[in-house]
């Protein structure tokens, strides 16, 4: 299957690894891509394993701010309205039982996690964290410290780094606990409600805006986009990706350094 062989009416693209090249920019043949798909009237979202807050700046720089997918599907979001549909999350039980299992199997793993009133980290993430926000002029968390006195409802997300051991081989600490995880870069073990994916959550999308599962399209690059590639008609992996998603896609493109998905797009003007 190549580009030129559908005409997709809905369009997930990831941003880190994917749309975004390695210095985290958007070059100017995506901008142009993008916005010519949009006159002529492809609806273009953002799916990505960010928070709101890392989104904002790239969608109004796309205008695509009227609807975002974060947090890997666990949300769905107008940034212009700041308005969420959250879609599914963990409850108190279920993220305090996550940190005790995932504690007790590797004590050195260092944890955070995203809510509705704020995001926190534990204090050896925060100690790492902190200089790298403050260098590129980014808010701090809304606290930090023992993670469990800020879990006081439901949880979107918590997640995970250890600084010898990767994120699959962590996932497995928690195998048995029946939640969604999975990753965006090797060492970030990210866990989510059962549920979540960024597959549901454009698959919600397509049917609100009435789109078949093979007028859709996805592009991605990590763990976090597999049953996203492989659920969409056409699913496109990029050069940079993981072997594993390669093998789920349609199609693979070049990387992100070399304009992968504004190649692909190009086809559909």
């Amino acid at each position: 299957m190549t580009p030129e062989s559908i005409c997709p009416k809905l369009i997930a693209l990831d941003l880190d690894g994917t749309l975004l090249n390695s210095a985290g920019k958007l070059s100017e043949r995506s901008l142009k891509a993008i916005a010519g798909l949009k006159a002529k009237g492809t609806r273009l979202v953002l799916c990505t394993g960010r928070p709101p807050r890392y989104i904002k700046m790239l969608a109004d720089e796309l205008e695509l701010a009227d609807l975002v997918v974060a947090y890997n599907g666990a949300a769905i979001v107008n940034l212009t309205k700041q308005t969420a549909d959250y879609r599914h999350q963990l409850s108190r039980a279920e993220a305090l039982e996550l940190l005790r299992v995932m504690r007790h199997s590797h004590p050195e793993a260092m944890a955070g996690m995203e809510t509705h009133h704020g995001w926190y980290l534990d204090e050896q993430l925060y100690a790492i964290r902190k200089p790298q926000l403050l260098a590129r002029n980014l808010a701090l968390p809304d606290g930090y410290g023992e993670l469990e006195s800020f879990i006081t409802n439901a949880v979107i997300k918590v997640f995970f780094r250890h600084p010898d051991i990767a994120a699959e081989t962590l996932s497995h600490a928690i195998k048995d606990l029946g939640l969604y995880a999975t990753w965006s870069s090797p060492y970030l073990l990210e866990v989510m409600a059962t549920k979540v994916n960024k597959q549901e959550a454009i698959a919600h999308l397509a049917e609100q805006y009435d789109f078949a599962q093979h007028q859709v399209a996805a592009f991605g690059d990590q763990n976090n986009d597999k049953e996203l590639i492989s659920w969409a008609g056409f699913g496109v992996a990029m050069a940079n990706a993981s072997e594993e998603l390669k093998s789920a896609a349609d199609f693979v493109t070049s990387s992100n350094n070399e304009d992968g998905v504004a190649r692909v797009l190009e086809a559909w003007l």
